[in-house]
């Protein structure tokens, strides 16, 4: 059974080659960029498509809706003395229902001042953005194949967890009285249903679903694996802190961008030096403050935990299965 369930996890792969090769043979959207940003290149189109699914997936979340993904999850009923061993005749499976992906549909905002950084181009015609954006249906296609093809494609399972809303933490929080023993990322996908021009932002709503395959075998009585268990399901909430801290920053720093937009060009700046300059100096503050700019070493952290985890259960589940 084991061999069957590896052998169509590869075919599964297979099949998602063969998609990401047509998602990459498909239309480039270049003309829905085009309406965009009138009179500009293919070149410099292709750039902005690519510079904006950056922009995509590192945007803020402003609104998630996740619902878990239920399937069917392999269990190793092997006898603890023989486990391992593939061919050995005690060798035992069966299936339990249980969580085994997520689906997410999600809000995003990307700051068009990012954006024009990024792929280096000026959208100072706010007005061509609300008529291009009637094209927004192949706009959407294209990022959609960007995205998969060209950006997600070459993610390690971690980061792609992590993009796609981690999956992983509500398989490993539902378990119960089960571990983990063997874990693979059978199918995702991520696709740009709507783009809208907001206040010097686009909005981005996107749906993603993510689904593993996994094995997983009954905790042992004597609680040998409990402590394990308690630190990676507390690695992987940390994850969710950090978003959640990480979003909320973000909100508060919105909230001081408004204000800041509001009173630029206010009348009293010019006539009173004294609120002009105290002004001037809180902008210049609110520049050097971001939430990247706080959260970077805990983001980093967080990265190279979740990298030496990832690596580990590698070694584990290889040892486990062909010891």
């Amino acid at each position: 059974m084991k061999e069957l369930k590896s052998l169509g996890m590869r075919v599964s792969k297979l099949e998602r080659a063969f998609v990401f090769r047509d998602i990459k043979l498909a239309g480039s959207g270049l003309d829905s960029v085009q309406a965009l940003v009138p009179g500009i290149s293919d070149r410099k189109a292709k750039h902005f498509l690519h510079a904006l699914a950056g922009e995509i997936l590192e945007g803020r979340e402003l609104k998630r809706k996740d619902k878990n993904i239920r399937g069917d999850i392999t269990l190793d009923e092997t006898p603890q003395m023989h486990h391992g061993h593939m061919n050995s005749p005690y060798v035992r499976e069966s299936e339990i229902n249980g969580v085994v992906g997520l689906e997410s549909e999600v809000l995003i905002e990307v700051e068009i001042s990012e954006l024009e950084k990024t792929a280096k181009i000026s959208l100072m015609d706010r007005a061509s953005l609300d008529r291009g954006l009637v094209k927004s249906f192949e706009l959407c296609d294209a990022l959609s194949k960007n995205i998969m093809g060209n950006i997600l494609r070459n993610m390690e399972d971690a980061e792609l967890d992590e993009i796609m809303g981690e999956p992983r933490y509500e398989i490993e929080s539902n378990l119960g009285a089960y571990v983990i023993v063997g874990l693979e990322i059978l199918e995702y996908e991520y696709r740009v249903i709507s783009i809208a021009y907001h206040n010097d932002t686009f909005r981005v709503l996107i749906n993603t679903s993510c689904e593993y395959s996994i094995v997983v075998e009954r905790e042992p009585t004597d609680g040998r694996h409990a402590s394990k268990v308690k630190s990676m399901k507390s690695a992987a909430s940390k994850h969710k802190f950090f978003k959640t801290l990480e979003n909320q920053m973000d909100g508060d720093l919105g909230v001081l961008e408004e204000l800041a937009h509001k009173y630029k060009n206010h009348p009293h700046l010019s006539e009173n030096k004294e609120v002009k300059k105290l002004f001037d100096d809180a902008r210049e503050m609110l520049r050097g403050l971001s939430s990247e700019e706080v959260l970077s070493a805990y983001k980093d952290y967080l990265v190279r935990y979740n990298k030496i985890q990832s690596m580990l259960n590698e070694v584990r589940s290889r040892c486990l299965f062909n010891g």
